[in-house]
């Protein structure tokens, strides 16, 4: 796990198949929405899914009231990823 000014980078390689795939997740905590002083803070993080040529298969990125670490930004990201996908199949009636 890597920090860059407070944003942290987790990095997990697994086989698809024949296929590698690297999913890097960047996540921080406590990030305002707009500039000021009472401006609302959420939680955020991204998840960038690259191949074996290092082409971007998928990214996304989520704002959230919960706090983030290294032991649950992957579940957090799939259930984002489940929420977004429900939204879009139902968006098409």
């Amino acid at each position: 796990m890597e920090t860059t000014q407070n944003i942290h980078t987790l990095v997990i390689k697994h086989r698809k198949g024949k296929k590698t795939q690297t999913d890097t997740y960047r996540f921080i905590n406590e990030v305002p929405l707009r500039d000021g002083k009472k401006a609302l803070k959420v939680n955020w993080c991204e998840l960038i899914s690259t191949d074996d040529f290092d082409r971007v298969i998928y990214q996304n990125s989520f704002g959230i009231n919960n706090f983030i670490t290294q032991y649950n930004v992957t579940d957090i990201v799939k259930v984002g990823r489940a929420r977004w996908k429900i939204y879009c199949t139902r968006a098409q009636f």
